[in-house]
């Protein structure tokens, strides 16, 4: 199993350290002006810059216009736009970058009564009132079923943290996992050492799921 991890909410450069540091895949910085970890494009410029290539930048949007998206993403330097509302990709041809949506999963869903993505990879995300998952998970295993389904790279987000995501790989064997409060000391803020045993219990789903099959 190679599993992507992404941390998303990042504002500030010490977070892009601790990313770094602890050998995460992708980084996400929330271009929505609603949430309480939003940083402007052109501030989160410099933490862009920041990244080694190994890491891959991603913007998120909710039900942006698609100039405002497009000006965002050149502005900023992410290479990766995570479409968070229920926007549809078609609005968006002609993107300067690639786009990954977001299925937010109510909690009676099964795979099959999903809408299928209309993108190159997806996100699975819980359905909450506001958009985000807020924290909270959907049954991991509906991931799985939806990657059968669609036959596109599933990664999974809401109620992450260091001691369930083991159990979230084994069950779903996603493409990759998101996470933002499960590694935070306070909304925004990251908590360096969270961050590196989240990435160590990743790569110890890894390894068990190799050998369980």
């Amino acid at each position: 199993m190679n599993v992507r991890i992404k941390i998303c909410g990042v504002r500030s450069l010490a977070d892009v350290e601790a990313c770094v540091r602890a050998g995460v895949d992708m980084v996400g910085f929330n271009f929505w002006p609603g949430s309480q970890r939003y940083i402007p494009p052109g501030e989160a410029t410099a933490l862009v810059k920041a990244l080694p290539p190994s890491i891959l930048p991603v913007g998120v949007f909710v039900q942006a216009a698609p100039q405002a998206l497009f000006a965002a993403c050149r502005v900023s330097g992410v290479t990766l736009a995570q479409l968070h509302g229920d926007e549809d990709p078609a609005l968006y041809v002609g993107s300067p970058v690639a786009l990954m949506q977001v299925i937010r999963v109510p909690a009676d869903a099964t795979a099959a009564s999903l809408r299928a993505p209309r993108t190159p990879i997806a996100l699975l995300d819980s359905r909450v009132k506001e958009f985000g998952g807020q924290g909270q998970p959907f049954h991991w295993a509906l991931a799985a079923e939806a990657h059968r389904l669609w036959q596109t790279p599933v990664i999974i987000a809401g109620g992450l943290h260091p001691q369930n995501v083991r159990g979230a790989i084994l069950m779903a064997r996603p493409f990759g996992v998101d996470v933002a409060s499960g590694v935070e000391s306070s909304p925004g803020v990251k908590d360096a050492d969270k961050v590196m045993e989240f990435v160590a219990e990743v790569r110890a789903a890894e390894i068990e799921g190799d050998r369980h099959g």
